[in-house]
């Protein structure tokens, strides 16, 4: 009785073991591997957020020439930009003008101002200022470029020279553009010190 048990034992640890040498030669690889590159794109995105819509330089009238102080106006704006970027501006009129008729001789109609930014806790690659008369049709004028993206406080300044020809009274305006551009392939900007 011992005898057959342990045949019957032997071959199935022979048929085991051959049976596991099979599977090993005969049959092909069942595991495969794949590479995939995964990848996406961030577009390059500026917004603007201003807290102020308008710039007010109040009564600039000097009394004792009839002519214009000198006066500066500041608003702030959030620039938000996820690529470098470069600021310009421009103006609708190239300055202010007085609203409705010209004015007769020898009283003025038009106030020039300049414009300057800083941009706080961010670096622009240098401080300019332009001139009101120098940003108006196709031109504009840009006052700086940020090597990088930012989220900083801009401070935009505007200033008004003392002129002692006199101005007619009434309300002078202009309409003041800014724009924020992402600089895509690293190009440079030449910046205007008017």
């Amino acid at each position: 009785m011992g005898k057959p048990l342990l045949a019957v034992i032997a071959g199935c640890c022979l048929a085991g073991s051959f049976a596991a040498r099979a599977s090993a030669e005969d049959f092909p690889r069942l595991a495969e591997s794949l590479r995939y590159e995964v990848s996406g794109r961030v577009s390059p995105h500026c917004q603007l957020n201003q807290t102020e819509h308008s710039i007010n330089f109040g009564d600039i009238l000097d009394t004792l020439t009839g002519g214009s102080l000198s006066a500066t106006a500041q608003v702030g704006v959030r620039i938000d930009c996820n690529a470098p970027f470069a600021i310009s501006f421009h103006s609708d009129q190239g300055g202010m003008r007085l609203d409705g008729e010209a004015a007769p001789s020898p009283f003025r109609a038009f106030i020039p101002y300049v414009v300057s930014v800083d941009l706080e806790q961010a670096a622009l690659s240098g401080r300019a200022s332009c001139r009101s008369e120098r940003m108006t049709d196709a031109r504009s004028c840009v006052l700086g470029a940020s090597d990088a993206g930012s989220e900083a406080q801009a401070r935009i300044s505007l200033a008004v020279a003392a002129d002692e020809r006199p101005l007619m009274s009434g309300h002078f305006s202009d309409q003041l553009w800014m724009r924020v551009t992402p600089l895509l392939g690293g190009e440079t900007v030449a910046h205007s010190s008017e």
